[in-house]
């Protein structure tokens, strides 16, 4: 098992028993964890974090196209785009809401938006990894994380 799989096995365990948003990661960068490594199209939903176990803040846009979904095709990553703006730190029942760099504190994590059944349905089966739109800085020029800590493992749909 490599160190990524067994760091994100226990981010999640962490996770899963956490009653807020602040947990101790065991990684020391930023990293796109999924919850599983094999989905199924009918019935699955990918669910992932942002987990920030680096010693710095990161940033994301609270509302905007910033997790989208690649699909592995011919020997590369293809984007497929957005399926769900994610909308951090904003008010629901505003219909628009301002995009702003939204702050994840050292040590805790963001939830992505879900990939569920109803859009899975229409993948065809594969192996497809998330990327995040995730900045080190607050402030304009906005400089991305290296793609080693914006993009999830790659994990498998199956029919």
């Amino acid at each position: 098992m490599g160190p990524r799989i067994l760091s994100a096995l226990i981010v999640a365990g962490l996770l899963a028993g956490c009653q807020d948003d602040t947990v101790v990661a065991p990684a020391s960068q930023v990293q796109v964890l999924t919850d599983a490594a094999r989905y199924s199209r009918a019935t699955g939903t990918v669910r992932a974090n942002l987990v920030n176990g680096s010693k710095r803040p990161v940033y994301m846009f609270t509302c905007s196209e910033s997790t989208t979904l690649e699909v592995s095709e011919a020997g590369g990553w293809k984007d497929l785009g957005a399926w769900y703006a994610t909308c951090l730190g904003a008010d629901p029942s505003t219909a628009i809401a301002p995009a702003y760099p939204y702050s994840i504190e050292p040590g805790t994590f963001a939830a992505l938006p879900d990939l569920p059944a109803e859009v899975m349905s229409s993948l065809d089966p594969g192996t497809y990894r998330m990327r995040v739109k995730v900045y080190a800085n607050n402030s304009s020029p906005y400089e991305l994380l290296p793609d080693a800590e914006r993009v999830s493992d790659p994990f498998e749909i199956v029919d």
